[in-house]
């Protein structure tokens, strides 16, 4: 799967934190992204709302950053999902096979990628009322493939290191963001450097915190947890300040932010040292 960079550039303040899929059609003929940007900027928005736009040969062109909020769900679901735009009217027509197979296949890693929830996949009829992405748009089969296909291609396995998996750093928050589990490579590499100083297991009691549950906690809205390049963590046979003793050896965390608190240690790989 290839996602072909068109050279769209928007310029929008806000990160994202992926929980849904929200799927659309174009409602006209196979268009590109750089079109559809137009389109979005004569209504006066700063660029294209989607993040990928799925063309009718099956090519998957970029619209905005995978990192910034999107323009195409409505207020309530922008922040916390991508958009992805299938080229066509699926009212009246129907999506072609290499469109359904580059769709299903852009689901997919995007699931791994960002450890996204089983239902994440969302038609935009789901928050808007609207018929999109058309009543030919096979969602329904589109959700069982993403559920049954092995790993795409390319995506980010379970497995994040030799010691750590993606469902440790999962958030913790009922009723939110259904348990999502993005996380920074370089925190994943810096707690295994961290593990293997200290000879023995480390537990994760906090990882990504969705903007809900960081709340819920009491913590500040720019948390790193919130970003995902944060973790809260503790040893059964070290004490957090024999933990943060071993930290400093870690390059991630010296550069980062290092915070002792009585129970546990806080290590994160913010750019600036704190």
């Amino acid at each position: 799967m290839k996602i072909k960079d068109v050279g769209i550039k928007v310029e929008v303040k806000g990160k994202l934190q992926p929980r849904y899929v929200y799927i659309h059609h174009s409602a006209s003929h196979d268009v590109s992204a750089k079109e559809i940007d137009s389109w979005h900027r004569e209504r006066g928005w700063r660029g294209i709302g989607y993040h990928f736009v799925v063309r009718q040969d099956g090519s998957i062109e970029k619209g905005r950053r995978r990192d910034q909020v999107g323009a195409h769900a409505g207020p309530d679901r922008n922040r916390d999902s991508y958009g992805i735009c299938v080229t066509g009217n699926f009212e009246e027509d129907h999506p072609t096979k290499a469109q359904v197979k580059s769709l299903t296949a852009l689901c997919k890693f995007l699931k791994e990628d960002d450890g996204l929830p089983d239902d994440f996949i969302r038609g935009h009829f789901d928050t808007s009322p609207t018929a999109c992405p058309g009543k030919n748009m096979p969602l329904d089969k589109i959700k069982k493939e993403v559920s049954k296909n092995p790993p795409t291609e390319g995506a980010t396995k379970q497995q994040l290191s030799k010691n750590f998996q993606r469902s440790e750093f999962a958030c913790k928050g009922t009723g939110c963001c259904g348990n999502s589990a993005p996380v920074d490579d370089r925190l994943v590499q810096g707690l295994q450097q961290l593990r293997d100083l200290a000879g023995g297991p480390i537990f994760i009691t906090s990882g990504f915190r969705c903007q809900t549950h960081n709340r819920s906690v009491g913590s500040s809205p720019t948390s790193q947890h919130t970003l995902a390049k944060a973790a809260d963590i503790q040893s059964r046979s070290l004490s957090p300040k024999k933990l943060k003793e071993l930290a400093l050896q870690v390059p991630a965390f010296e550069q980062g932010g290092i915070g002792l608190y009585n129970n546990f240690l806080h290590v994160d790989v913010r750019k600036q040292r704190t």
